[in-house]
């Protein structure tokens, strides 16, 4: 299996599960907007997504183990949790999501990772490993911790 598709899905009302997939390249779901959570785990070819409409609803992600460079099409309003760890190839994380109500975990991406956040405005718990920059301008709250651990920063754009 090189590639996956859902031409006309856009809607997932539970999880979307792909774990130890290692040679699927390409995710193709040019319709999906909204699913329950996506749980991606092992998938070691995996370089591409094509989110068309871009998925803008889900409670929880966890992207781990990946050869996504992109995260395009992933763009949430609000999430519950947030893990995106061992992406080597991942550079840049940048979405416009606003809430973040348990918790985010960046861990372990690509050395110079980015993470954009510009419409960030409340996040539960934030711990962030392994990044370069971060931009966070609309922040006004985290409810209980904010951490930076082994990083590489050379940027912080906060309020």
């Amino acid at each position: 299996m090189t590639g996956l598709s859902g031409k006309d899905l856009n809607s997932i009302g539970g999880t979307m599960t792909l774990t130890s997939l290692t040679i699927l390249s390409t995710l193709s779901f040019p319709s999906l907007t909204s699913v329950k959570s996506i749980q991606w785990a092992h998938l070691n070819g995996l370089q591409q997504l094509t989110f068309t409409q871009g998925v803008s609803t889900a409670d929880d992600i966890l992207i781990t183990d990946s050869q996504l460079n992109s995260l395009d099409g992933i763009n949430l309003k609000t999430v519950q949790s947030m893990d995106i760890n061992n992406n080597p190839y991942l550079h840049i994380i940048s979405t416009q999501v606003a809430n973040i109500t348990q918790s985010l975990t960046i861990d372990a991406n690509a050395q110079d990772l980015k993470v954009e956040f510009p419409n960030l405005i409340f996040a539960y718990n934030m711990t962030l490993r392994n990044i370069s920059s971060i931009s966070i301008p609309s922040l006004a709250s985290v409810n209980t911790t904010l951490v930076f651990y082994g990083d590489y920063l050379t940027n912080v754009m906060a309020p």
